[in-house]
């Protein structure tokens, strides 16, 4: 019986008292590719010659800090391994509790001499990414020479 009472006793109480989380934009949202950069504001990757495909990390950082926040990225090239179509950059990334996110970009050697267009989107809102109903408003371009 006295279960039965608690049991009410906290299904009240929570139905009674919803949790309000305020919504605040994201302050900095900073990219750093880890690349050189002209003053066009084009970035440069020379590919590895002694490898099919050349890893390049690249980070980024959210203020205020929030864990799995979201950040989709696309890539302009594609490439054939197999039957498969591969892509040049992960697809999502997101943030760890110190706000801190990576993406690794792969081009293959076939690449040189390409310029890789790099997007990546986010929802400005410094509050948890809901997984059915994401819809990233901020976006940011990236054009990326392969030499």
């Amino acid at each position: 019986m006295k279960f039965k009472i608690l049991f009410c006793y906290f299904i009240l109480i929570g139905c009674n008292n919803p949790v309000t989380i305020e919504e605040q934009k994201l302050d900095n949202v900073l990219f750093n590719l880890n690349l050189p950069q002209n003053d066009e504001g084009y970035y440069f990757l020379v590919l590895d010659r002694t490898k099919s495909q050349t890893i390049h990390t690249i980070y980024g950082e959210i203020y205020p800090p929030i864990q799995y926040k979201r950040f989709e990225w696309e890539s302009n090239l594609t490439f054939e391994v197999g039957p498969y179509i591969a892509n040049t950059t992960n697809i999502r990334s997101y943030t760890d509790k110190k706000g801190s996110f990576s993406n690794n970009l792969g081009p293959v050697l076939e690449m040189v001499g390409d310029t890789m267009k790099l997007k990546v989107e986010w929802d400005p809102l410094a509050r948890l990414d809901d997984r059915y109903f994401y819809t990233p408003t901020e976006s940011k371009t990236f054009y990326i020479i392969l030499e």
